[in-house]
């Protein structure tokens, strides 16, 4: 079985409950993660909320990488773009599942 791991603003590794419950059960494992240019700017993100956000995306990467599992990084405008592009990615990579962690933000619900 194949899982995507899509990751939002909770970019750690350790007790985190989506990543731990997809290397449960799935052979294979891609973690995704959607960065959003005009959502930032829609929201005025300052550049240090951004650059903190990069450094824990870095710091992901380095974590997933030592357990070979790679991280793809996709670039959307906004988050509307997100659900068609999680659908054809899951479909491209013949990902059985996706997993990620609920949030309750505004955007997200």
């Amino acid at each position: 079985m194949r899982s995507l791991i899509w990751f939002r603003r909770d970019l750690r590794l350790a007790d985190n409950r989506a990543p731990f419950e997809a290397a449960k059960v799935s052979e294979q494992l891609l973690g995704l993660y959607f960065i959003t240019p005009g959502q930032w700017k829609q929201h005025d993100e300052s550049p240090a909320k951004l650059s903190f956000w990069y450094q824990n995306l870095v710091c992901l990467n380095e974590r997933l990488r030592q357990i070979n599992v790679p991280l793809l990084v996709v670039e959307v405008n906004s988050f509307a773009e997100i659900p068609a592009k999680l659908v054809e990615l899951a479909e491209l990579s013949k990902a059985d599942r996706v997993y990620f962690n609920h949030e309750y933000e505004f955007n997200e619900r």
